[in-house]
């Protein structure tokens, strides 16, 4: 199954105060993901499910982005880095 992203509102307001170049890396990041079947992402992209809908992808080794999978959409709200993620998902 293909998946399609969708960005919730508040996920600009932590994209804008991304670098430029991992900015470029998520745009990339998100194109490859909705590129590929589920069943066969790329190592790099590191998708997985966290807990219940919330799900991850890696952005580069220091960033990642959380996102809710419900059917074929994943509904990203968040991006940002690495220890900040580590703090949500323990959150969770």
């Amino acid at each position: 199954m293909i998946l399609i992203n969708s960005f919730e509102p508040g996920f600009q307001k932590y994209s804008k105060k991304l670098p430029p170049e991992i900015r470029e890396k998520a745009r990339k990041a998100f194109e490859n993901f909705e590129k590929q079947d589920q069943s066969t992402f790329s190592r790099g992209l590191e998708f997985k499910q966290l807990k219940g809908t919330l799900h991850s992808i890696r952005i580069d080794d220091h960033y990642r982005a959380l996102g809710h999978k419900i059917g074929d959409t994943v509904y990203w709200e968040w991006i940002g880095p690495h220890d900040e993620y580590m703090r949500r998902i323990r959150g969770q």
